[in-house]
């Protein structure tokens, strides 16, 4: 007994138009221009739409606002290690006399660490969206 095969339906093959010679590139070209968007990112109800005029700026609106908000994530985390990390290291240092933890100096390599985060963060966010 076999049983019949159910008709395949195609997808509409989306193409994006090929880029004209002599035409200016649109959207963020330079490292400076992608660090101003980084300033100034925000989420409109355009952003929401399915249909764009120009998808590529429409990426990079929404790189720069991933790349935003993982910033601000980092930070925040950031913040939080230091409250938990003192408060922690004052109870070791109380509790133990053979263990001391130098608070300054782990608060300063862990400083060093989120500032690497950031960088690629920012570093990163503009290979993805922004190199040509």
């Amino acid at each position: 007994m076999s049983f019949p095969q159910p008709a395949q339906q195609q997808q509409p093959v989306v193409m994006m138009p090929a880029p004209q010679s002599g035409t200016q590139p649109t959207g963020i070209t330079t490292f400076g221009e992608y660090l101003g968007a980084l300033k100034r990112p925000g989420l409109t109800t355009q952003m929401l739409n399915c249909g764009q005029q120009d998808w590529k700026a429409h990426f990079q609106r929404w790189n720069a606002l991933w790349v935003f908000v993982n910033l601000s994530m980092l930070l925040l985390s950031y913040t939080t290690y230091i409250v938990f990390f003192i408060r922690a290291a004052d109870w070791v240092n109380s509790q133990n006399s053979w263990i001391q933890i130098n608070v300054g100096e782990n608060l300063a390599l862990a400083a060093v660490r989120y500032v690497i985060f950031m960088i690629c963060a920012v570093f990163l966010g503009y290979l993805g969206g922004f190199l040509r």
